[in-house]
């Protein structure tokens, strides 16, 4: 692991210890445990305008540490029903990726496109060959992955492309989850 490192350029390494950092603070501090579908049901339960602002900042944090976005949307569909928490989940998304975006920008620029590996190459120029619907792709199969966000900042796409990929490939998968977590605490009940 060290080597790899060692072989990364600054700016990667930069963005790999920023990360990294932001992971740890947050499982040393006990937060990856903390929030779950209650915490986040508890949250949105209480005052909606403060709540749905803690949402969207604990979304975006969550995000940034790398706690899966599914416990944030069952959350929601559980406090407000799968079509304000879907479209409060997918607000947050927007902030989300848009914050994620622009702090891998800041630190690590194009720091992917700069790799000598012919690996990351292809990578890269698969998705700079049709951007739009290449991330399009990515969206609807990844949805909001973290490393996925920084990878695509890290690449040279533009942000209005990036943004323009999220607004179309994210619903998809968001409908299907929203409708999956509604059966689910149906369910339960």
């Amino acid at each position: 692991m060290l080597s790899l490192l060692l072989k990364m350029n600054k700016r990667l390494l930069a963005i790999f210890i920023f990360f990294l950092s932001l992971f740890l603070i947050s499982k040393m501090f006990g937060i990856h445990e903390k929030i779950s579908w209650s915490y986040i049901h508890g949250l949105l339960m209480e005052n909606k305008f403060i709540s749905i602002v803690s949402y969207i900042v604990l979304f975006v944090f969550g995000n940034l540490v790398q706690i899966p976005g599914w416990v944030f949307l069952g959350g929601a569909v559980l406090a407000l029903g799968k079509f304000y928490g879907g479209l409060l989940t997918f607000l947050s998304a927007l902030v989300s990726i848009t914050v994620t975006f622009f702090i891998a920008k800041f630190i690590g620029k194009d720091a992917l496109t700069k790799i000598k590996s012919n690996y990351v190459k292809n990578l890269i120029s698969k998705v700079n060959e049709s951007p739009l619907k290449n991330m399009i792709i990515i969206r609807i199969i990844v949805q909001v992955f973290p490393p996925v966000n920084v990878a695509l900042a890290l690449s040279g796409v533009s942000f209005s492309k990036y943004f323009i990929a999220v607004l179309i490939g994210l619903p998809i998968p968001l409908l299907g989850y929203c409708y999956m977590f509604e059966e689910l605490f149906r369910y339960m009940k």
